[in-house]
């Protein structure tokens, strides 16, 4: 895959990882203490989904994530790197994220990567 921050290059790029996902079963006290933090309707969503990403496989999403943000900043003149410090309820406070949009909207590529692994599991798709 030719890492040249190119858009067209995110799609070799994904199209490879998805041959390297893994997953492997949850722990059981892991789903416990998952299921603690969240309301009543969640718990059969939390109980049906057993497997998670391997280590692994988190590690190199977070790889991919970076690149996808750096993609983004090579062809988004606005937007770089930042971080905030609050609200603490954001996704991502306290950690890079993309910034520089218009209306102070801000934006996690771990989070966004995070989405397209879990999407992964149920159906493949390059895109």
């Amino acid at each position: 895959v030719q890492l040249d921050k190119s858009v067209q290059s995110l799609l070799p790029l994904w199209e490879w990882f998805e041959a390297q996902m893994e997953w492997e079963e949850r722990d059981e006290e892991d789903i416990k203490q998952e299921l603690e933090g969240q309301p009543e309707w969640m718990h059969p969503y939390i109980l049906e989904d057993t497997t998670e990403p391997t280590l692994l496989t988190k590690a190199i999403a977070v790889d991919i994530a970076n690149y996808f943000g750096d993609t983004f900043i090579a062809h988004n003149p606005t937007i770089s790197w930042g971080y905030l410090t609050r609200p603490k309820a954001l996704d991502g406070v306290n950690q890079p994220i993309l910034v520089g949009f218009r209306k102070k909207v801000v934006v996690n590529p771990r989070t966004l990567i995070r989405v397209c692994v879990s999407e992964e599991k149920e159906e493949k798709n390059k895109k």
